[in-house]
């Protein structure tokens, strides 16, 4: 039997010797020869072709977070196991990593924020790690070979915290609620956290009993109990990137139902109490450990039409993409919404009771299951594929419900739409620093706007539902949506979206062929440019 270990080009029978003299030189050459031509041309390009294994380097090469992410592997699934304790504030996590190795691998990185790492395994054996700046470095003791599933267990634990619209929001109220955007994940757990890797996720969440953690997907368990202790596990088969990946804690009631079409649906409130009053050096003073229930009931009737704005979207969209879809609902600690696959977050119970906007929210949030968290940017430049995309979806909703004309949504005196002098901005490639700027919403909405009173109705809502599903589960960019739009449309659109997307100054809408004419009162206004123009910054 032949041994061949690369990279050694050639087998050479065990026991056979090398002469290097006379005939046997002359007959060793000529039998390496006939085994050569003997050699499938397959197996012969692969000997040849053989390359070491290589350390997998941190970052994707994201243009505006380049030392995000981690090459050399595609995650396939999170377990992500914790226990979190929001009255000392400290989490203690184990996740499973499990990965397909795009080349060889002699090491990989993984991003990870704020932690202590006691150890790793890889494949159940024992691994090397460091800790070079926020990312976990792994050294397995065999390389990994490319192609071939590997698991990878890190236990940790710390005192996570928050970083602008990434991290861990502590309060009282609510105890703990985490935010992933855009870089927030590796603050909860071990990953690569860029949107171009995406994957499943389960959560087996512990924390104090009086509490209720929340995660994606749906629960698996009925809630068990171990002293002071209580124990959730949430799973969501639908792959998401790690953005929009969610954790909450807190003094929250689950209320579950189903939309009219079968649709499971989870919503976490916090819980109903009356107002306590106690007293504290001499002083009387209110405390919520909840809200009370006429608010309570309000919020449930808030975000009642999930449902119903699903409904309305799925024609335009396709089939909704993950297992359940509800709303966390916070009484404090957060500012902002998010599009946590299946179950987007809300700011708190003030901003939940008004009525005007809201629901509009809502409809936002919802829209970004499928433009943001199953279709996904390639990387953060092309974020108006995620904003511009959800709020077009939202006055989708909007003009279905209110029985009006979508393009009549874009006009001036539009009270589900606004004009400002930063929609000079180009949403196409806002900065790192501005990817949440709102120019990158309402300019990317009306882009798509745009682009209906260009190619008509039939063709606009029939690229709309090719993108998804040509693209379902998948990453993109605005090469391959131009590509799309030019297929499906017949026309050339390089200059169209050149000027819409990638130079100041707010173009004209065309004409909305489709709905009644607009008089001049109703145009868009001319807007000055103003390079200062920052926007407000939401994360939703």
């Amino acid at each position: 039997m032949a041994r061949c270990a690369p990279p050694s080009p050639i087998c050479i029978p065990a026991g056979w010797k090398r002469r290097t003299t006379g005939n046997g030189v002359r007959r060793t050459r000529a039998l390496l020869l006939v085994l050569c031509l003997l050699l499938p041309l397959s197996t012969f390009s692969q000997v040849f072709a053989w390359q070491a294994p290589v350390n997998g380097q941190p970052g994707v090469g994201d243009p505006y977070f380049p030392y995000l992410g981690n090459s050399g592997y595609d995650a396939q699934h999170y377990n992500v196991a914790l226990t979190i304790d929001p009255k000392k504030r400290v989490v203690r996590g184990t996740t499973t990593i499990d990965l397909t190795p795009t080349v060889d691998l002699l090491s990989f990185t993984f991003d990870l924020v704020g932690f202590d790492v006691s150890a790793v395994t890889v494949n159940g054996a024992p691994a090397a790690f460091e800790r070079p700046q926020d990312k976990l470095r792994v050294t397995p003791q065999q390389p990994l070979s490319e192609g071939a599933a590997a698991s990878v267990q890190v236990t940790y634990s710390g005192r996570p915290t928050g970083a602008g619209l990434a991290g861990w929001y502590w309060s009282k109220e609510e105890g703990a609620l985490y935010s992933p955007q855009p870089a927030g994940a590796s603050r909860l757990f071990p990953c690569n956290d860029h949107p171009s890797d995406k994957a499943t996720f389960a959560f087996d969440v512990t924390t104090r009993r009086g509490n209720v953690a929340v995660a994606n997907g749906l629960l698996q368990n009925t809630p068990t109990r171990d002293g002071n202790w209580i124990r959730f596990t949430w799973s969501e088969p639908g792959s998401f990137p790690t953005y929009a990946a969610v954790v909450a804690v807190g003094r929250f009631k689950l209320i579950s139902g189903q939309t009219t079409s079968g649709l499971p649906v989870v919503n976490a409130f916090p819980k109903k109490t009356r107002e306590k009053k106690t007293k504290k050096h001499g002083k009387r003073r209110h405390r919520h450990s909840g809200v009370p229930a006429k608010a309570a009931k309000r919020i449930g009737q808030r975000v009642a039409p999930q449902g119903d704005m699903i409904t309305v979207l799925e024609p335009y969209f396709g089939p909704f993409p993950y297992s359940s879809i509800g709303a966390i609902v916070t009484t404090d600690g957060r500012p902002e919404a998010m599009e946590a696959a299946s179950r987007p977050t809300y700011p708190g119970v003030k901003a939940a009771l008004q009525s005007k906007g809201f629901q509009q929210l809502i409809a936002h949030e919802i829209a970004h299951q499928w433009f943001s968290d199953l279709v996904t940017m390639e990387t953060w430049q092309d974020i108006w594929l995620n904003e511009g995309f959800a709020t077009y979806g939202e006055l989708l909703w909007v003009a279905q419900s209110q029985n009006l004309p979508i393009g009549s949504l874009f006009a001036r005196d539009s009270p589900y739409f606004g004009y400002f002098e930063g929609m000079n901005r180009p949403p196409g490639n806002p900065g790192a620093a501005d990817v949440f700027n709102v120019t990158v919403y309402n300019r990317g909405a009306l882009t798509l706007e745009a682009l209906r009173r260009t190619v008509g109705d039939a063709t606009f809502y029939a690229i709309l539902r090719e993108w998804v599903d040509r693209y379902r589960g998948q990453n993109v960019t605005t090469t391959d949506f131009i590509a799309l739009s030019e297929e499906m449309s017949g026309q050339q659109l390089d200059a169209f979206f050149q000027t819409w997307l990638y130079e100041w100054g707010l173009p004209a809408l065309p004409p909305d062929t489709s709905a009644p004419r607009r008089t001049a009162a109703e145009e868009p206004p001319v807007l000055r440019d103003d390079a200062e123009f920052r926007g407000h910054r939401i994360g939703d």
